[in-house]
C-alpha cells in the first residue's frame, strides 16, 4: 500500500518479545532548523532543550573500572529483558513540576526513564499542542489559536528536542491531528522508538490508512475498550493495570504485540509487571519507577 508522506523513513523497532525497546540513536540531526519556534520550558519561558539526561547512579562503593567481563554480560542481559520505563505526561509525582511540560519530560530522563508519555490536542488553527485537559486555565484548546496557548509546547518541539534520546508514546486526544501527526513524524523521525496512541479506534485506523508503517497503540481503560484490540491495526495494546492478566499478555504476545501498562504507581506492581514480562510500564513516579525495577 503507497504511503503518503514516505515515513518508510522512520526507524521501527522490532517487536521481539524479549528484546529491548531501545535503539541507539542514529547520525540524524533533529535539532530546530533557523528560523523555527523557540523551544518553549514550562511557565510559558523559552529556553533550549536540555542535553544528555542523567541516569540512575552505580549503587555505592561500585566502580566502571572493577567491574569483569561476567558483570558487564549479566547487566547487558538484564537490560535487554526489562521493560521500557516511561514517564506518565513526563512526571507527575513531582508537585513542584507542571505535567506535560518539557521540565516534566527531562525529569523523567533524568530519573531514569527511556522516554514518556504525553498528549496530544488540536489548536483552532492547525496547531498540535500538548496538554491532557480540553482546557488550558480557562482556555479551551480547541477554540484557541496557537498564539493565544504560549505556554503549551508544540509537538514538533517534543519531537526535535527528544527524538533522539527518548522513547515517546504521543497520545493523541482528538480526531483531527492524524496527518499533522504524521507529516511531524516525517519531518522529525523519533530514533529511539516511539508508538502513536489513543483511547480512539478511529483515529489509529486514521493514522494507518495515512501510513500503515506508524506503529499504533490502543489505550484501554474498560472491558467493552480492550475487546477491540485485535480488531485495530495496532502493535500495542495499553491497558490500565486493573485490566492486565497473565492470560491477556500471553494472547497479545502470541498475536505478536507489545504490552504497555498504565498508570503503575506501587513498587510491588512495578515489579510485578516487570517480572510477568511487559513490554514497558508508564508510571506518574518516574524515579520510584526506575529504582524500583533497576533494584
Amino acid at each position: 500500500m503507497p504511503t503518503a508522506t514516505g515515513l518508510e523513513k522512520i526507524p521501527i523497532l522490532s517487536f521481539s518479545r524479549n528484546a529491548s525497546s531501545r535503539a541507539e540513536p542514529s547520525s540524524v540531526d533533529l535539532r530546530l532548523q533557523p528560523g523555527a519556534s523557540e523551544a518553549r520550558r514550562s511557565e510559558g519561558s523559552r529556553e533550549e532543550c536540555h542535553g544528555s539526561a542523567r541516569r540512575i547512579p552505580r549503587p555505592a562503593g561500585e566502580s566502571a573500572g572493577l567491574r569483569d567481563d561476567a558483570s558487564e554480560t549479566g547487566k547487558a542481559q538484564s537490560e535487554a529483558r526489562r521493560p521500557l520505563l516511561l514517564g506518565h505526561r513526563g512526571t507527575r509525582a513531582v508537585k513542584s513540576i507542571r505535567e506535560n511540560t518539557l521540565v516534566a519530560f527531562d525529569r523523567a530522563l533524568g530519573d531514569g526513564c527511556d522516554g514518556f508519555e504525553f498528549d496530544v490536542r488540536l489548536t483552532r488553527d492547525g496547531e498540535a499542542v500538548v496538554c491532557h485537559d480540553p482546557r488550558s486555565g480557562r482556555v479551551e484548546i480547541a477554540r484557541a489559536t496557537a498564539k493565544q496557548l504560549p505556554g503549551l509546547p508544540r509537538l514538533e518541539e517534543i519531537l526535535t528536542c527528544y527524538g533522539v534520546r527518548a522513547f515517546l508514546d504521543v497520545e493523541l486526544k482528538v480526531s483531527g491531528l492524524e496527518k499533522i501527526t504524521v507529516d511531524l513524524l516525517h519531518k522529525h523521525p523519533p530514533q529511539r522508538g516511539f508508538v502513536v496512541s489513543s483511547f480512539l479506534p478511529e483515529v489509529l485506523e486514521s493514522v494507518h490508512r495515512l501510513n500503515e508503517k506508524i506503529p499504533l497503540g490502543l489505550i484501554c481503560d474498560t472491558r467493552a475498550q480492550l475487546r477491540r484490540w485485535t480488531e485495530i491495526s495496532c502493535q500495542y495494546v495499553i491497558p490500565h493495570y486493573r485490566l492486565l492478566t497473565a492470560a491477556l499478555l500471553g494472547r497479545v504476545h502470541d498475536a505478536g504485540k507489545k504490552v504497555l501498562v498504565w498508570t503503575v504507581n506501587l513498587p510491588r506492581d512495578m515489579q510485578r509487571f516487570a517480572n510477568r514480562g511487559v513490554d514497558g510500564i508508564i508510571s506518574d513516579k518516574t524515579n520510584l519507577l526506575c529504582r524500583s525495577v533497576f533494584g
